[in-house]
This record gives structure tokens, sequence and C-alpha cells, in this order.
């Protein structure tokens, strides 16, 4: 039982559909998508055929490797063909178009093609994977459709937040343009998703707190001693697929221990013990909160200062960065991990007079596997290395003196990043806030306010925002030009959009590109503006960047959507600027 990755492919093919499409803002098309929907009973058909051709060999004969290597990326089928449908049949505007200001409607229709393929794939499989093991054939591996609400239910709760913010044009404005805002919203996402998670977990998954008659009495005395609420110690059913137990829940509460159902079948009862004293020693070290704080807490405070370091950066140089920080967050994971699984070991030692009833379990739960006490993932080290951790603990106390320094040494230095990291965030959003401040001041139709807080920033030159900082300063005296006394967003926004566009094209059609840039940034002020507005502003920031390919790439587009004439023939006149390409090409 794993996470639904295939549906996290899906969501992050929405997310990035910018950057893997060409990005031009386009009107819906429901005739354009409509076909493309066709895509969606693809991986249940491709799941099909797959198990015709399975369940057709003989009984008990092995599959062939090229039969186990297809039934692993049969499941990629589901985000390829979703991304086929985003990408080819432009599904982000047609629900943008139906969703207008609301993220959850947005999301739901956006995400439901590939939640539809999710489930009726997720569904056949698991039958697919009944059939298959009566014939001696385990190619599959099912993920519980249980796991897809736990990924997709905090999805929607998070877009329902969205949109109840935007009843306030201020909170609005705090939440999606500052850092701070930014901040905050990380800071209540973490703590939010802390709490919803775990009782999630416990009420969309097969859990009880029903335990197996012969075993009840005894985990939950094991639990109760060990200082660990016995009501929360869970059974979690997955038909026997799955012998496992873990602590879910960062924070002390809510928290469960969950035993699987095929753990408690195979483990007896003193092997059982060893992993209820494991995952409660998890609890006492305070293992959940310390991950949740160096691989959560820590990047929430370090974003904004890492982003104001890489603003100037090129696109080749923030890419390597990410990738080294990715790469060096998984090596620190593995390692910090692996410590943390010896600690729970030992204190399971210690809280049960010895190593044994762990070290019976790992032995037992290590038989089921290929590759037995070798196993290692990147969350736990193999079981060999910790039955031998825990022998050498018990045969020596020197041993056990120097693991506790190196546990102490650990928590400083995880406190210490924690520090380096509220401290880097101090710094970035004192940077920030007085820039923040003013476009806080600006979306809100307080144009007066936003030109004097700029102009306390004038002293603060060479700075990572400058650039940002004189297109605001640029785009703030625009709007007072067109509405001196300022008012609501909602009063002003219309006059912003008639009057930047004119004001756009007189000075784009005067041949002064990075000047008409304000005004027709103003010019997209309504909500949901049209895709031509959209791309006349793409075609002035290209022609004042003097990017030749893209300017002509986007002059062909805005003919493409029917531009008023107006408008054409001021596009006719920045194409007619744009020096010959010199190879000939078109």
């Amino acid at each position: 039982m794993g996470l639904p990755v295939t549906f996290l492919f899906g969501a992050a093919v929405l997310l990035l559909h910018d950057f893997l499409g060409d990005g031009l803002p386009r009107p819906p098309h429901l005739a354009r998508l409509l076909p493309f929907l066709l895509l969606v009973p693809l991986p249940w058909i491709l799941l099909r055929w797959f198990a015709a051709r399975t369940l057709g060999r003989a009984a008990g004969s092995p599959a062939p490797r090229r039969l186990r290597l297809l039934a692993g990326l049969l499941p990629l089928s589901v985000p390829l063909a979703y991304a086929g449908i985003v990408l080819g049949g432009d599904l982000v505007t047609v629900a943008s178009a139906w969703a207008g200001d609301s993220t959850l409607v947005f999301l739901g229709v956006a995400l439901l093609p590939l939640l539809v393929m999710e489930v009726s794939y997720r569904l056949a499989e698991r039958r697919v994977a009944v059939q298959a093991a009566r014939r001696g054939l385990a190619l599959l591996a099912p993920v519980q459709l249980a796991l897809l609400w736990l990924v997709v239910v905090p999805i929607l709760v998070m877009a329902a937040c969205a949109d109840l913010i935007q009843f306030d044009r201020g909170l609005h404005v705090f939440a999606t343009t500052t850092a701070l805002g930014h901040l905050c919203g990380f800071a209540v996402t973490v703590v939010a998703m802390s709490i919803l998670l775990p009782l999630l977990f416990r009420f969309l998954l097969p859990t009880s707190r029903r335990l197996p008659p012969a075993l009840a009495e005894d985990l939950r005395a094991t639990a109760h001693a060990l200082g660990f609420p016995p009501r929360a110690l869970l059974s979690l059913r997955t038909d026997m697929r799955m012998a496992n137990a873990a602590m879910v829940g960062p924070l002390p509460w809510p928290r469960y221990l969950v035993l699987t159902d095929a753990l408690m079948a195979l483990l007896d009862p003193i092997a059982l013990r060893g992993v209820v004293a494991h995952e409660v020693g998890h609890a006492r070290a305070g293992h959940p909160g310390l991950l949740l704080l160096l691989f959560v807490v820590v990047p929430v405070l370090a974003f904004h200062a890492v982003w104001l370091w890489l603003f100037d950066a090129s696109e080749v140089a923030t890419l390597g960065a990410m990738a080294a920080v990715a790469v060096a967050a998984l090596l620190l994971l593995r390692l910090v991990a692996h410590r943390f699984e010896y600690e729970a070991d030992q204190l399971s030692a210690q809280a049960l007079g010895g190593a044994g009833p762990c070290i019976e379990a790992l032995r037992r739960v290590g038989d089921l596997w290929v590759r037995g006490s070798e196993r290692s993932t990147l969350r736990h080290p193999s079981d060999r290395m910790r039955i031998a951790q825990m022998l050498r603990w018990q045969a020596d106390a020197d041993e056990r003196r120097r693991f506790a320094r190196a546990g102490r040494r650990l928590r400083r230095v995880i406190g210490a990043t924690v520090l380096a990291a509220a401290v880097a965030c101090v710094w970035a959003q004192a940077w920030m806030w007085p820039i923040d401040r003013a476009q806080l001041a600006f979306y809100t139709g307080d144009f007066a306010q936003a030109r004097e807080r700029l102009a306390t920033l004038r002293h603060r030159a060479n700075g990572p925002l400058d650039g940002m900082v004189a297109d605001l300063q640029r785009e703030v005296e625009a709007a007072v030009t067109l509405a001196p006394e300022g008012g609501t967003w909602e009063e002003v926004r219309d006059r912003l959009a008639v009057g930047g566009l004119e004001r756009g094209l007189q000075v784009l059609r005067d041949g002064d590109a990075s000047a008409a840039l304000p005004w027709l940034s103003l010019a997209l002020s309504r909500p949901h503006p049209e895709p031509w507005r959209q791309t006349l502003y793409l075609i002035g920031r290209a022609a004042a960047d003097g990017d030749q390919a893209s300017l002509r790439e986007l002059v062909q587009h805005i003919r493409d959507l029917g531009a008023p004439a107006e408008v054409a023939q001021v596009v006719e006149v920045v194409q007619a600027r744009v020096p010959p390409d010199p190879t000939g090409s078109r």
C-alpha cells in the first residue's frame, strides 16, 4: 500500500501546465477539449488488455520480464493521458472560464478527468490483482483508493479556504501578493495539515479501534505502560497485503499508532510488543515533530531568503541550485530517518528490558521480503544493521552512552538549523515588507499611499528587487494619472482597464514599448481579461526586451485571436519595427 503517485504526477502536470505548454493565452474552446476527453478511458483499456495477456498464461508459470516491466509502467498511463488532456485539450482554459474567481470550482473541474481515470484504473487494478494472484502471478501492487482521498480532500479544503479569503480584498491581496502573507499562509497550511491529515487517515482509511481479541488486551496494556493512549492504538485493514506499523501524526494530537492486519496475524504477542514499543519510541523521542521541523518548517522559513538570493540568477543556475538542494535534502532525510529508526529500536529495548521482542519482529517481517533482512529504504536501514546495532547496545554500555551523545548533538544541529532559517526568514521579511506594503496599498486602490511608501524606498539601491520596484512605481504613477483619488479596487479597476488600454496603445504606437508596459499592465485590471489583452501585454514585454522570436510568435497569435481593429493596427506597427531575421526564416 503506497501513495497514489500517479495522481500526484497528474497534479504536477496541472501545476506546471504553463511551463510544459506554450503558455499563450487562449479563449475557452469546449469543442477543442471534447476529443481529448476520449483519453479518459485509455488507462482502463490498457489495463484490461494487460489483464487479458497476463491471465491467459498457464497457472503457476513465471511471468516474462517484459510483462513485469509493463506492469510497473502501466500506471503511468494515467498521468500521461491527463497530460494530453491538459496540454492538447487546453483543459485549464476551460476550467478557468467555468470557475470564475473560485479556486475550488477550478480545481474540481480541472482535476475531474484525472480523478475519474485514477479511480477507474485502481478499481480495475484491484480486480485484476486478485485474479492474477489466484493464478500465481503477483505482478500488480494495488494502491488503496482511501489513500487517494487522503490527497484529494486536503487539496479541496485548501482551495475552499482560498475562496473564502476573496471576500476580503485586503486579506486576499496580503495572502497572495506579499511575502509575509505567503509565510503566514505556509504556516497555517503546515499546522492545518498536521492536524487534518492524521484525522483523515483515521476516518478515510479502513482503520478501527477493534483489535484481534487474543491481542487487544496485551497491546493496549503495553501502550499504556509506555505512556501512549490505548484508544489511539488502531488496526488497519489491508486484506493481508501489508505487514507494517506506523506512528501517524507529527503533533501530540491527533496521533495514532497503526498496526496492519497482516502484521498482527504474522507476529506473536511478544514480537508485537516490540513493534508497539518501537513506534511509541518514535513519539517519545519527538521524531515526527523533528522531521516536520527539519524538512517542512526549515524550507518554509528559508524560502524567501533563497528566492531573493536566486532572484537575478539565470534559469540554468536556478535549476542547478534547486537540483542540488533536492539531492542534499534526500541524502539528509536518509541519514536522519535511519538515525531515528536506531533510536526507536534502542528505546524499545529499554522499555521492554531487552532487544529480543524488536529483533524477533524484524526477523519475522523480513522473511516476507525477497531481500529479507538486507532490505533498506529511504526511511529505514536494513534489518540486519538494526539487529546488529541492538545486539551491540545490549552488550556494551559505552556504546549506549556514545549513541545517546550523538543523539543530543543531532538535536543541537537541528535546533541551530531552525534558528538559522528563522534568522534568514526575518532578514528576508524585513527586506521585502516595505515593498509588500506598497503593493498592498496599490492593489487595494490606495494609490496615494502606495506612492508614499515607494518614495521611502528610493535610498535602497542595488537591491535584488530593484527591477520589480521600478515596474511598480511606473504602474502606480500610471494609476494615479487615471484615478488620482483612488478608491476601492472594485471601483477603479474598470477605469484602469479602459484608460490603460487606450494609453498603452498610444505609447506603443509611438514606438516606446518600455513606457507602454505599465499602461498595458493596468489594462489587465479587470477580472479574467480577454486573451488578446494578455497577449498584447506579452507583445509589449517582448518588444521592450528585443525578443524578436517571441514577438513574431505573439503577433501571429494575437491575429489568430481576432483582436479589435485598433489593436491589430498597433500590432502591425510593432511588427514592422522588428528587423528581418538574418537567416531568412519566418
